[in-house]
Formats: C-alpha cells, structure tokens, sequence
C-alpha cells in the first residue's frame, strides 16, 4: 500500500523522519492521533475528529495551529495527494518539554471499505493499566497494540474490554452496539471509562434525528445470549457485524443470530450520517 506522509505541512520522501531520542512523543508515547476515512473526496466527520483533537491537546497542554489553520491545511494536503479514497491518519505528537508539536499528516489509498462482517471476537483475558486520559485517542497506545497482536493470534478480530463487574466497555479498535431482544439496540455508558468514538456518536446523533431510541446502558457480558446481536463500530470500517462471541469463563462460542438485524439498522443510520460535518477535498484541482 503506498502511503503518502507530511509533518508541520511539508512533504517527506519515503516513509522516515527524524525524531529527537528526548522527544516526549519517544520516550512516553506523548501525542494524539486520528483516524479519519476519505470517501469520495469527503474526509468523513472531520468537524468531530478536529473537535476531539484539539479538546484533548488542550487537556495534555499540547501546542499547535487553531482548528481553522489545521483544516485548510488538511484540506490542502489531501486535494495535492490526489487520493480520493483512503484512509487518513492526523497526528500530533509532543517534541520538547516546553509542549511543542510536529503535525504529522498520512494518507494511503484504499480501494473499498466494505465492512468485513461474520467476525469472531473474545473477551480480553487481561485488565489494562487505568490512566487520567480517559476520552483521548492518545498515542500511548502499547496496551491496546499488545491486546490486538493477542487477538490476532487467537483467531479474534477484537477482544472486548470487560470490568471488574463483568461489564461491557468497549472493543480495543470499536465501540460496541448491542441488540436486546427485549430492550432493543443498547450501547455502554462513556463512564465506564470507554473512548467515546466518533462513529458512535454519529450513530447517536442520526438515531436521536430519526426519533429512534438507543439505550445507553451497562451491560454484563454473562447477559449477552444467542438471541442477542452485536456490532462493531469505528471510523475506518464503519460497522462490523459480529458472528461469534467467545467468553472467558467457559471458552464457548456463542452464535448471535440478532447481529444481521442489527448490522443493517446502524450501516442505514451511519450512511444518512455521513455526509455531515464532513471536510470537502478537492481532488480534481
């Protein structure tokens, strides 16, 4: 896949760039980064990953460029790759004690984003470190490497997060929304300590449009039967469908048969979606 990289705005040749070895972003994992899906020449909910970005370098004291300064930059960017599809990767990273940044901009084109459906996913046989930056798409992100490398291993597409009381938070690369055969589709509460994704809020935002009722809730995985659905939710793939649910405590599969259903109600609302707070790339200049 040819990927194509800018840092503060310049292009760089070939995929390397140096780093000072007292960087922050080296030796803590001090940065920030967003993945955003470019369809079309519309980079997908932009308003909302800029948002996020720019609220959670506030919170780390990380300084850069306004909202504004940092779309016409994308933008331009974007229109000067000629990519219009692809998947898009906005970094900001810390290199000095005093809180500056490099803005790190990547995109490699993609030739669909179907969303890859019927997959397996496990509960994670492992807690991960709690930490005071709850909400961030932050660039420390070893437990969430070592946890995916793990699911790859096993046969997994995503390992689901659990707490101590047994309830559902989140997927290690998604959110997670939930089919109840009684109480209809469901999704957890951001206080569980989740990271509020941008396609889960999108699918918020179109539901409360569409006068349909998404419960926010907590849910225990012991709940979750084959009568249930479950789907996964993120800003490259949109929606997973999920097939198989593998639990720790007993290691047996079980087949969600509402997951089809559900898949279809959130890939109808997230396209309704998607043409909002997206970012217009000219390619064709």
């Amino acid at each position: 896949m040819s990927v194509v990289h800018w840092v503060n705005g310049a292009r760089v040749e070939g995929d390397r760039f140096l780093l000072p070895l007292d960087a922050p972003a080296l030796l803590y994992g001090a940065g920030l980064f967003e993945t955003m899906r470019l369809e079309s020449g519309r980079l997908l909910r932009w308003t909302h990953h800029s948002r996020r970005l720019h609220e959670s370098a506030r919170r780390l004291s990380l300084k850069s460029i306004g909202p504004e300064a940092l779309r016409r930059e994308v933008a331009t960017l974007l229109a000067a790759s000629g990519v219009a599809r692809g998947r898009v990767r906005l970094g900001l990273y810390q290199i000095d004690r005093e809180g500056r940044t490099m803005r790190t901009l990547s995109v490699a084109a993609v030739d669909s984003f179907t969303s890859q459906n019927g997959v397996t996913v496990g509960v994670a046989p492992f807690t991960p470190p709690s930490v005071e930056i709850v909400g961030m798409k932050s660039a420390n992100y070893l437990p969430h490497f070592h946890a995916l490398d793990n699911a790859t291993e096993h046969g997994r597409f995503d390992f689901l997060r659990v707490n101590d009381s047994g309830e559902i938070i989140e997927g290690y690369r998604s959110n997670i929304f939930l089919l109840n055969p009684d109480r209809g589709v469901v999704t957890a509460d951001a206080e569980s300590g989740l990271l509020p994704g941008v396609a889960r809020a999108a699918l918020l935002r179109q539901a409360a449009r569409a006068g349909m009722s998404i419960e926010i809730a907590r849910i225990g995985i012991g709940e979750v039967t084959e009568e249930w659905g479950m789907v996964l939710t993120n800003s490259l793939r949109g929606s997973i469908e999920v097939h198989r649910l593998l639990k720790i405590d007993d290691g047996k599969a079980v087949t969600l048969n509402g997951s089809e259903r559900l898949a279809g109600i959130l890939h109808e609302l997230l396209a309704e979606e998607a043409s909002h707070s997206s970012l217009l790339i000219d390619t064709a200049s």
